[in-house]
């Protein structure tokens, strides 16, 4: 279709965006070398038909998926790799000392690591939160996730401290969170089944620590 002319905008950032006016119902999306977002245009008709602009800021944790239908190509993100998920290192109850590297930039004692999987390759990387940010060109992402994680990393410590925890006889352990009466069953030396409320939910729990988080998850 023949454009006609361009018109200047702006954004919300005070950066220009020109924008082709097309015909009334077509669609034109634009992107500009600056902003990390792709920003949606529709043209509908009006008395004038010169057309009324409305902008839509796109999601920016769609980064990966989306297309730019313009054939700009600067609406994907062009790393090799994507977040999967970050993991609390603590979560298996190990000592600080013992969290593992950055298989990156080598900084030691990760506690939130990010696992990332390369696009192309069948290969996985653990590395911190700023080489996730680094090779995925994600940080949105990267740090929702953390922050998710980092979250339920706190409410399992408030579990853990306000849990009315009893040693008994035999290695047993008993405890009680939020109306919910805990009891951890010694099998083995390191081997615990867990009942919750009278009822033995869990069995095969590898260390205490291991059994209280099995206790938290079937809780909450």
């Amino acid at each position: 279709m023949q454009v006609d002319s361009f018109t200047p905008a702006h954004s919300a950032f005070g950066l220009p965006i020109y924008v082709a006016l097309l015909s009334a119902g077509s669609i034109q999306r634009a992107c500009h070398d600056s902003l990390p977002w792709l920003i949606s245009v529709s043209l509908d008709a009006s008395s004038t038909g010169r057309g009324v602009v409305n902008y839509r800021m796109l999601n920016p944790f769609l980064l990966h998926t989306q297309q730019v239908e313009a054939g700009c190509g600067r609406g994907r993100s062009e790393s090799d790799w994507h977040l999967l998920e970050v993991i609390d290192s603590a979560e298996s109850g190990v000592h600080q000392s013992e969290f593992p590297s950055c298989e990156h930039c080598g900084k030691e004692r990760i506690r939130f690591v990010h696992i990332l999987e390369h696009n192309s390759a069948r290969e996985s990387r653990r590395v911190g939160s700023e080489c996730s940010q680094l090779l995925t060109s994600n940080s949105v992402m990267a740090r929702h996730l953390e922050r998710l994680a980092r979250s339920t990393a706190a409410r399992k410590a408030r579990f853990l401290r306000s849990a009315r925890w009893e040693m008994l006889a035999g290695g047993n352990v008993c405890g009680l969170y939020k109306r919910h009466e805990i009891f951890l069953r010694r099998i083995t030396e390191d081997i615990f089944d867990v009942s919750i409320n009278g009822t033995y939910r869990i069995k095969g729990s590898v260390g205490l620590h291991a059994a209280k988080m099995a206790a938290y998850d079937w809780i909450m």
